[in-house]
């Protein structure tokens, strides 16, 4: 019998995201969702129920998620979809939902701090293949302060993390992404280096 998998996906939704960049013909979210319903679509057809998916939007203009009225860092995160089988009304709902928004507000850290949280209550101590997906084109804030007890927390939850950002350098495929943004650079390293 197959493991049960619990993913969440973190996506940037920031104002950003709907600019073109590196003459693609489509914005950055554009770019980026390929990946994301290629990803959703194929947990789909696999039929599990076992299999269940998340979606945590960050620099989103609201803000709805389990820790905010606790704490202001987690302002204009939203849980865009709660952990659950995906069939396709909740690819319908969360179409809805995956457009630019307004502004550049919001953490990328605390967004992954959220879908740790996410892991945690829906997983509880049971056996889960646990992973998050991190979708962002770098180009807002991520906070690292503390990034020592969240990388320990991912570690000890046993959460696999891809970081996959839009026009980042990747030196294990041996892809160098020409004339980036600066910061691109540097976020990738400062990933590279906290986890």
């Amino acid at each position: 019998m197959a493991d049960k998998q619990a993913t969440v996906y973190v996506i940037d939704l920031a104002l950003s995201m709907k600019y073109h960049h590196n003459h693609r013909a489509e914005s950055d979210l554009d770019y980026t969702l390929r990946y994301l319903w290629d990803r959703i679509t194929t947990t789909v057809s696999n039929g599990r129920k076992t299999d269940t998916i998340a979606v945590v939007g960050f620099r989103t203009d609201a803000s709805d998620n389990g820790l905010v009225e606790n704490d202001d860092s987690y302002q204009n995160i939203g849980v865009l979809s709660p952990m659950s089988q995906f069939l396709m009304p909740q690819i319908r709902e969360l179409q809805k939902m995956l457009y630019a928004n307004r502004g550049e507000k919001g953490d990328g850290i605390s967004a992954l701090v959220v879908a740790i949280d996410i892991i945690e209550k829906y997983c509880k101590k049971l056996k889960y293949i646990r992973n998050i997906v991190l979708l962002t084109n770098g180009t807002g804030n991520f906070d690292f302060e503390g990034i020592d007890d969240i990388v320990k927390q991912i570690k000890d939850q046993g959460i696999n993390l891809t970081v996959l950002g839009v026009d980042f350098d990747d030196p294990e495929f041996g892809f160098k992404e020409e004339d980036k943004l600066p910061q691109k650079s540097s976020e990738r390293g400062l990933f590279e280096k906290a986890l």
